[in-house]
């Protein structure tokens, strides 16, 4: 796994790059596994590949493909196994150190949209590009940028597909 830390907004941002078969061993995964319990505070996002969370006592499987974060659809309780059958790439965003609430996982939106597709973000949001590349008025905004719409609502392009983070 490769792993690349930066800032986004004030809080911390990592960009997992995991092969397919691969097992992971970080933070919160032991030999490919992970312990889920209630409160979970740390935030998933999958931008690329295909992974397969399997509920190691139940047999229950997420699929993660490009899109999915656990902000939106929360993991059950237990025990997961991160199977990657592709080369995959997850965003992680955990609770900032000795903050307990509000919890970060609660407050992110996930932010998708297709190459060629726009939209209107509107004043306000703070939206991390994690992959892709977005069109502003001509202005072309690569990934790992954060942008903080202050001057009023603005059209967005995406010239690729688009994968970010809306933060608080």
């Amino acid at each position: 796994m490769q792993q690349k830390t930066f800032p986004a907004f004030g809080y911390v941002v990592i960009r997992n790059e995991i092969s397919a078969g691969e097992l992971i061993s970080d933070d919160l995964f032991t030999n490919g596994l992970v312990t889920i319990t209630v409160p979970f505070s740390t935030c998933w996002f999958y931008t690329k590949g295909l992974v397969h969370n399997v509920n190691t006592e139940t047999g229950e499987v997420s699929v993660r493909s490009p899109g999915f974060c656990n902000a939106v659809s929360k993991e059950t309780t237990g025990v997961w196994r991160a199977d990657f059958l592709e080369d995959s790439t997850v965003f992680c965003v955990p609770q900032p150190q000795g903050q307990k609430s509000p919890l970060i996982i609660d407050q992110l939106q996930p932010f998708v949209l297709p190459a060629g597709s726009s939209t209107t973000i509107a004043q306000g949001i703070k939206l991390l590009v994690c992959q892709g590349q977005l069109d502003i008025g001509g202005v072309a905004i690569p990934e790992f940028r954060q942008v903080e719409f202050k001057s009023g609502d603005k059209m967005v392009t995406a010239v690729q597909d688009v994968y970010g983070l809306i933060f608080p």
